[in-house]
């Protein structure tokens, strides 16, 4: 590996031997294998398999391409990879990084333009990425496409690396009088100055510090508001600057521009109210518009029998906004023919969009036009932003699915974009597209039959179950809820999710059979912008929740366990960590712990129990008073009653008389019935006692039968 200075960002390569240290990151064996390093100590390095290179940018060094993708083959035959990799001289914080969805590589560019030779020398070609426009930058590509300063994420696909072109276009918003004056902008280019003409006229530029001193010329004819051409490094740039000039001898109103707009409607909405407008006198009204503004809320762009007009809601017709009465109407009056344009005024605090940038209305004379105006009521899912395709046609778009063709968008378009949230994605498949969160969280929930935290054996067998599970998320500061019926185990339950979450389970049945062994589990997601899926296994007990106790290793963090006996495998599958213990045992029971060095807990009935620094051996869960009020047994045998609180895999567990296994059937979710055989011989006194997944239980006890007498003759 080598590394180079594209100083010109003209796919130049210059050596560089300046210290960089980087991450190369692996997978061997289904695990990650991350190992640290530093150029140019470190430039032959061995590598497992395909691995992503990432740099540690710092001071006025910054990786072109991070995230370097290095593909290997065939990781079984010995190879030899070279790689030339390329920086820039300027800071991480002067860039924007284009993310590409194909290889999550990093594209990192300063302002300037960059031509199709500099993309070839540096190996990239990625045609979708995704990324955020700053303050003060504007992004535009060769085909014309423009993203403007943005808190949502771009996404862009069907990208040809023509050119692509970062300006900051907001150098001469303030405007200058029309005599003329000195001007101060930054330079945001990485070396030389760039040159700015007006009117063919060349402004002297002179370097002040890391700004430039422009002199602009006084104003000579045409329009007040000027196109100012740029050029930088001998290359035209994208013609996005305008300068506007004032006569500072005219009074003007407030603000960095005017406009005169003629009114040529009136408002007739008897119960609303209008602000911003003005008539032009007693003309005629010569036709009138009339729309109701309602909430679709099956979001397919046409009112439907069911949906409700919406009140108050502000439409800007022209300079003009009216407000639509109790029932979601409103009345305009026109005074003129035209073409006209409407739209809803919403803004953050807004719970409603319109999700067309406006609705034309034609308006001839003596002719009342009538529309139906579709307004979605924002999700609390969130991800609000939009998507826009090559025709300049644009859909405010939110969580959730739409159907593009609904709203007259073409779907079938050269291009589309998207603009969301960071932690938001959109997939278009034709004319729908669905809008979720970057992170995935896949969660297996199977009954763990025998205990050991592992799904296997007949745990894979279909088993039916009535319970639901709830999964908490915040959004933006909004609680979010939602819940999937469970009607069978094993299961994949696959969710989007916007952060961190947790994930609780709720019975349904009665009486209760069923047990998350952990009561609530937390996901963190680490990185909610970046498009990640995690799997994990939930393992259910099929045990009534009433016949287990609470463990907890922190505040927060409870794992429920039935009666029985657990190693410490149980609690490494189940991803435990043991080292501190809580627990408070209810009237009914007691528990055991006993630590890898023999050291032996025990927990009393309703004694709070705190236990640090231990590495749990297994943990017993005894219920006191299980083997009470054994009768004495018959001489011929007889049928005991015991409580259900072992049998829940009849296959795990077995219960012994003096070492002789006896038989159970379970008689109902709360009892066994267990067949003591006849006497036989020894003494009347029988040791009785369970065993559990192949472990012997405590308590164990006896019975006893009744001795024979003999008879006195």
């Amino acid at each position: 590996m080598s590394l180079y200075i594209d100083q010109y960002l003209n796919g130049s390569h210059t050596p560089t031997s300046s210290p960089v240290n980087f991450n190369i990151i692996s997978t061997v064996e289904g695990n990650s294998l991350i190992r640290s390093y530093s150029y140019p100590l470190n430039n032959q390095i061995d590598i497992p398999s395909s691995s992503h290179i990432d740099f540690m940018n710092s001071g006025e060094m910054t990786s072109i391409v991070n995230h370097y993708f290095v593909q290997v083959t065939d990781p079984t035959v010995v190879s030899s990879i070279d790689k030339s990799i390329g920086f820039i001289g300027v800071s991480p914080s002067k860039t924007i990084s284009f993310t590409s969805t194909e290889t999550s590589e990093i594209l990192s560019l300063t302002n300037a333009k960059y031509n199709a030779s500099f993309f070839s020398s540096i190996g990239w070609n990625q045609s979708s990425l995704s990324f955020i426009v700053g303050n003060n930058q504007t992004v535009i590509f060769n085909d014309a496409r423009t993203f403007e300063t943005s808190e949502n994420e771009y996404s862009v696909t069907d990208i040809n690396y023509g050119t692509v072109e970062i300006v900051n276009p907001n150098l001469f918003v303030n405007p200058v009088s029309i005599n003329g004056g000195t001007f101060n902008i930054s330079n945001d280019y990485p070396f030389g100055v760039p040159i700015y003409s007006i009117d063919g006229v060349t402004l002297t530029c002179n370097q002040l510090g890391a700004n430039l001193e422009c002199v602009i010329p006084p104003w000579t004819s045409g329009p007040l508001t000027k196109q100012i051409t740029s050029k930088w490094n001998n290359i035209d740039l994208y013609n996005i600057q305008t300068l506007t000039y004032v006569d500072s001898s005219t009074p003007s109103t407030t603000g960095t521009g005017s406009t005169t707009d003629v009114t040529t409607g009136i408002p007739t909405t008897s119960t609303g109210s209008t602000s911003g407008g003005s008539t032009t006198g007693g003309d005629p009204i010569i036709s009138h518009l009339s729309a109701l503004i309602f909430n679709d809320t099956n979001f397919n762009n046409q009112y439907d029998e069911d949906e409700v007009g919406l009140p108050n809601v502000a439409i800007k017709i022209m300079n003009t906004i009216v407000y639509s009465n109790a029932s979601g109407f409103i009345e305009f009056g026109f005074t003129q023919a035209g073409t006209y344009s409407l739209s809803v005024i919403s803004v953050a605090s807004t719970p409603y969009f319109m999700p067309l940038q406006s609705i034309v209305v034609d308006i001839v004379n003596q002719i009342d036009v009538q529309k139906n105006i579709s307004v979605f009521w924002k999700s609390s899912f969130g991800c609000l932003g939009s998507i826009s395709n090559s025709q300049n046609q644009k859909l405010t778009i939110q969580y959730g699915e739409l159907d593009l063709s609904q709203f007259n968008y073409n779907y079938s378009a050269t291009y589309h974009s998207f603009s969301l949230p960071p932690s938001c994605i959109a997939q278009k498949n034709g004319s729908m597209i669905s809008v979720k969160y970057k992170s995935v969280l896949n969660l297996y929930l199977f009954i763990d039959y025998n205990f050991n935290g592992l799904q296997d054996g007949r745990e894979n067998i279909s088993q039916p179950v009535n319970a639901t599970v709830f999964i908490y998320s915040v959004y933006n500061g909004i609680n979010i809820t939602r819940s999937f019926n469970i009607n069978a185990t094993p299961t994949l339950i696959s969710v989007d999710i916007p952060n961190n979450s947790t994930v609780t389970l709720i019975d349904n049945s009665e009486p209760k059979n069923i047990t998350s062994i952990y009561h609530s589990k937390y996901y963190t997601i680490a990185k909610p912008n970046i498009v990640s899926t995690q799997f994990d296994n939930i393992a259910l007990l099929n045990v009534n929740p009433n016949n287990t106790i609470r463990i907890s290793n922190n505040d927060t963090l409870f794992i429920s366990l039935g009666y029985g006996k657990y190693n410490w495998t149980f609690f490494e599958n189940i991803g435990w960590n043991n080292s501190l213990i809580s627990l408070l045992p209810n009237a009914d029971q007691s528990v055991i712990i006993t630590s890898i060095n023999q050291t032996l807990n025990v927990s009393h009935t309703n004694q709070s129990t705190i236990i640090q620094n231990i590495t749990i051996s297994t943990i017993e869960i005894i219920n006191n008073d299980f083997f009470n009020g054994l009768p004495s047994i018959p001489n011929n045998g007889s049928v005991i009653q015991l409580k259900n609180l072992y049998w829940s895999d009849p296959q795990a567990v077995a219960l012994k008389l003096d070492n002789s296994p006896i038989n159970c059937t379970i008689e109902s979710s709360f009892y066994v019935n267990c067949t003591i055989p006849a006497y036989s011989s020894g003494s009347y006194t029988k040791q009785l006692n369970i065993f559990w997944n192949g472990m012997k239980l405590y308590p164990n006890s006896t019975i006893t039968y009744q001795e024979e007498t003999t008879p006195i003759l």
